[in-house]
């Protein structure tokens, strides 16, 4: 008996369509720039929030609420996308008129996902002042969210089926025989037969999202807060609604005019090329390691010919991290070309510790030693000094309240994520999981697929009906009368919630659409706005063009894949009037890490072409998204307080790397 999966609307052994390419791609042409506009015939709707939040008071300190709009405003009476948002109310009993919006990276990332920590870390000061609003993006983990897990999922369970889709697709193109390409080429379709026009989950429309949820609220203007991918949308809304916009910062910058694919290869080499100009703007590192740039190439050329040995290391990730519970800890037995090129720039942008290291690594591997090398890839090189004994009385007390303070917070984020497991949609969701593993276990596997596809399925909507539909499909044989009586007695929210529910817990549990990110708005967005007008011709000649040109060997085979993906992907191609570069004079602050191996400091120095008032800061030793710090955290509110005055940035000078010598210098 063939296995059937209604939500991907074929059987294992029928095959979608293949060879969609660029061109070819249906639905309307990318929209003209619209016109700046404050008004907004879009109303809000509120919602309980989806998340916990242990410190927050829903409908007091903040309120949670959905904005429906067109997916294509060139059809507002057609197909509507949901926007979730959550509006941080100011703790000032006089806030000012204009709040921060803050924009999420990606893209196809999360704000809404860690509203906790947004509200209580990241923007906390700036709500001493004013309303802080954070919301998904369209297409995104909340906001009628394009997701590929479910279909990898499915996928996963039809074994030398699924192969022979791999086998046909690479028949077609010889890049494409990759599973996850041909995952990737059947969630198109499946996106597609459920009703998205993918070609409308883009900047432009995203822009127009934001400014209708500014004047839904109330808002006359707003200050936008973008990391990364939300720099990329933040510049987009200050061009097409300048009016709008009171001040821009640009955390880790990426431009519309730099295409991310052909300058992939600087991600690897800019940072690392950073750091070997500042240790030869330090006396003693540059007699301690003098020529380090020609030594480094030296030593790649010597990786690609002739890999150094390692002991078997348990590795953690670059950010330093220990290996996911239950997964088995990878380890490495030598250091190639590759291992290499992932691990150090990975290292520079994850750990501010790990610059003052690398000059002494790559003396170290030039002789054949590995100790450094060793150090960070274990983690070790990472770990915190240890607190000396003996501490002074009002440290001993100051430690003793914070600890009172993390255990307040604990027990406040158990209540209200207990609180949250109580809403009739989650108790929903664990009655049927539990159901599930009833059944017998040929038939578990495309059940679970099937209830975590309910959001996916061909012609059905996200409502009530699908899942009285599903649960009659995947429990043929079983009682569903109390399944079926708890869904008809919800409320629309909990109905939404539902779906929610679904997608975070495919996530968790699916290598796709991990950590909150939809990857089928990562790909709409790419296809659309950078592989449009990227070419293997392109990539080739900014590589040969770069001081360390094998450190942009890892990147390379990503951009070969992400260009074979795009054949796939039905999405109509930018108009490049979004990539011309438009003079915006709203005040703009960028913020850039100066070890940054995903927008590099050389993107946020070309945004600089864009700004007629604009201030470049860059911060020593820090990679992606300095926010976080200390430092850029204050000048970020220094600049959102007063934008006409170049904030004061003093506090980068302590942020220089400390480099370490060798050992026979140091003593």
């Amino acid at each position: 008996m063939k296995k059937i999966y209604p939500f991907l609307g074929l059987t294992v052994m029928a095959v979608p369509c293949i060879g969609v390419g660029l061109t070819q791609a249906g639905g309307n042409p990318a929209a003209a720039i619209a016109p700046a506009s404050l008004s907004s015939p879009y109303r809000t709707q509120t919602i309980p929030c989806p998340v916990a939040l242990p410190l927050e008071t829903e409908g007091k300190t903040m309120t949670c609420g959905l904005l429906t709009v067109p997916e294509n405003y060139q059809q507002p009476n057609g197909r509507q996308v949901e926007i979730t948002y959550a509006r941080f109310h100011s703790t000032s009993l006089s806030p000012l008129p204009d709040p921060v919006f803050y924009l999420e990276g990606g893209p196809g990332g999360s704000s809404v996902s860690h509203l906790d920590v947004y509200s209580q870390v990241v923007f906390a000061p700036h709500r001493q002042t004013r309303d802080v609003v954070l919301f998904d993006q369209r297409g995104t983990q909340f906001s009628s969210s394009l997701g590929c897990a479910p279909t990898a999922f499915a996928l996963d369970t039809m074994g030398d089926e699924f192969d022979q889709y791999v086998n046909k697709l690479a028949d077609h193109n010889p890049l494409t025989n990759d599973r996850t390409i041909a995952q990737y080429a059947v969630c198109a379709q499946v996106l597609q037969k459920h009703g998205f026009d993918l070609s409308q989950f883009n900047t432009p429309n995203s822009a127009r999202d934001t400014v209708n949820l500014a004047a839904a609220l109330g808002y006359k203007q707003i200050n936008l807060y973008g990391i990364s991918y939300g720099t990329y949308l933040a510049m987009a809304i200050a061009r097409d609604y300048p009016t709008v916009v009171r001040s821009v910062i640009l955390d880790s910058t990426a431009t519309p005019h730099i295409n991310k694919y052909t300058e992939a290869g600087r991600r690897g080499v800019t940072p690392v090329v950073n750091l070997l100009q500042d240790c030869a703007a330090d006396l003693a590192c540059n007699q301690a390691y003098p020529n380090l740039q020609d030594r480094l190439n030296a030593l790649l050329e010597k990786l690609a010919q002739q890999p150094i040995p390692l002991a078997e290391v348990e590795t953690v990730t670059p950010a330093g991290e220990a290996t996911p519970a239950g997964e088995a800890t990878p380890t490495e037995t030598s250091i190639t070309l590759q291992s290499f090129a992932d691990n150090v720039p990975g290292w520079l942008n994850t750990r501010p510790i790990f610059a003052g290291y690398l000059p002494l690594m790559i003396a170290e591997l030039e002789q054949g030693t590995t100790t450094t090398y060793e150090q960070a890839l274990s983690g070790q090189l990472f770990q915190s000094d240890p607190q000396p004994e003996g501490l002074p009385v009002i440290e001993h007390y100051r430690k003793l309240a914070t600890n009172f303070e993390i255990k307040a917070q604990d027990l406040l984020k158990q209540r209200a994520t207990t609180a949250q497991a109580s809403r009739p949609s989650a108790q929903w969701v664990n009655q049927v999981k539990t159901q599930l593993q009833t059944l017998p276990e040929a038939e578990q596997n495309l059940a679970i697929a099937n209830f975590y596809g309910a959001g996916y399925d061909a012609d059905r909507g996200r409502d009530r009906d699908t899942l009285l539909t599903l649960i009659a499909e995947i429990f043929p044989t079983q009682p569903i009368q109390p399944l079926q009586a708890e869904l008809q007695a919800m409320a629309e929210a909990e109905i939404r919630h539902i779906y929610e529910l679904l997608t975070d817990n495919i996530n968790q549990v699916s290598a796709v659409d991990q950590d909150g990110t939809m990857t089928g708005m990562n790909i709409s967005f790419d296809c659309r706005e950078h592989v449009s007008w990227s070419s293997q011709a392109d990539i080739d000649a900014v590589n040969r063009s770069l001081p360390l040109p094998l450190l942009a060997q890892p990147s390379y085979g990503e951009n070969l894949e992400f260009l074979a993906t795009c054949q796939h992907w039905p999405v109509t191609p930018a108009d490049p009037r979004e990539r011309q570069v438009v003079t915006i004079s709203v005040p703009t602050l960028v913020m850039q890490g100066r070890y940054d191996a995903q927008t590099t400091t050389d993107r946020g120095k070309r945004a600089m072409e864009w700004l007629s008032n604009g201030t470049y800061v860059e911060f020593p030793s820090l990679g992606h998204g300095v926010t976080l710090n200390p430092c850029g955290k204050d000048i970020g509110i220094a600049f959102i307080n007063r934008p006409e005055i170049a904030p004061n940035t003093s506090c980068t000078a302590a942020l220089n790397p400390q480099f370490v010598l060798p050992p026979a210098l140091s003593q």
